[in-house]
This record gives structure tokens, sequence and C-alpha cells, in this order.
């Protein structure tokens, strides 16, 4: 346990490294959707994307992990917290784009495969079906977001 004098150095802390995540978060996804344009697509920006894609997902990751941390630890205390519905909503939000941004992978791979071996492209319908799963993910964040601070603020809580 955390002592009582440490608490709000504590919560500042891991609210700071939250917020930084999603920070985080958000620019590497941001930076997803922009470079995959099938107009601007080549081997570099094939290596840049998956580079990019993977920051995403850690940076997901990461949101996922401080939050539960600071669910837990934080100053509102996780009794408190953990009996919240926006809570749940939250946090399967997040999940959910965290698995779009890992799963975006699988693709990236192929194409990068494709483009080493035979200097192939993909076609530019692949591309778009991607990048559009990717922007619906990404435009979650603004749910994601409200959500916290809706529950930071104490607003629709029980």
């Amino acid at each position: 346990m955390i002592p009582a004098d440490w608490l709000p150095w504590t919560d500042a802390l891991l609210t700071w490294l939250h917020l930084s995540a999603v920070l985080g978060w958000a620019v590497f996804m941001t930076s997803c959707t922009a470079l995959l344009r099938p107009d601007w697509l080549n081997g570099s920006a094939l290596q840049r994307l998956q580079l990019t894609q993977r920051l995403a997902t850690g940076a997901g990751a990461a949101t996922l992990l401080t939050g539960v941390l600071k669910a837990l630890l934080g100053a509102k205390g996780a009794a408190w917290l953990l009996g919240q519905p926006l809570l749940g909503f939250k946090l399967l939000a997040a999940l959910a784009m965290v698995v779009v941004c890992w799963r975006a992978g699988t693709p990236l791979r192929r194409w990068l495969a494709r483009w080493r071996s035979e200097a192939r492209l993909p076609p530019a319908g692949e591309v778009d079906r991607l990048r559009q799963r990717l922007l619906r993910a990404a435009h979650g964040m603004l749910w994601v977001t409200a959500a916290g601070v809706l529950l930071s603020r104490g607003l629709l809580a029980l």
C-alpha cells in the first residue's frame, strides 16, 4: 500500500504517465492513417508504416497499463473506480482500439515482405480498407477520452 503522504505524488505521476501514453497513442495512430494512402505508398513508406504501427500498438498498451495502475493506485481509490460502469466502457473501447492497431500489423508485414521479394505494392483497395479500419479506431479515442474526463471529475458516477 502507498503511504498517505505519497498518494498525491503517486497520483500525479500516474496521471502524467497515462496522459503521455494517450497522447503518444493518438500521435502514432494519426501517423499510421496519414501514411496509409495508396498514392503515397512506396517501399520506404511501408517500412515507416510498420514501425509507426508498432509504436501505436505499444502506446495503446502503455495507455491500458498506466490506466490500470492509476485505477488501482490512484487518489480516487480502486474500490470507487472499479465500481463505475463508465470505467468498463472506457477499458473495453481502449482494448478494442489496441486490438485494431495490433491486427493492422499482419497486412503490413505481408505487404512489406511482398515489397522486398517482388517490389510490388499492395492494391489500393487493400490500403484503403486498412486505413478506414484504423481511422474508425482512431476516432474511438474521442469516446475513450470523454469517458476518462467524466470519470476523473466523478460525473455520471454511481
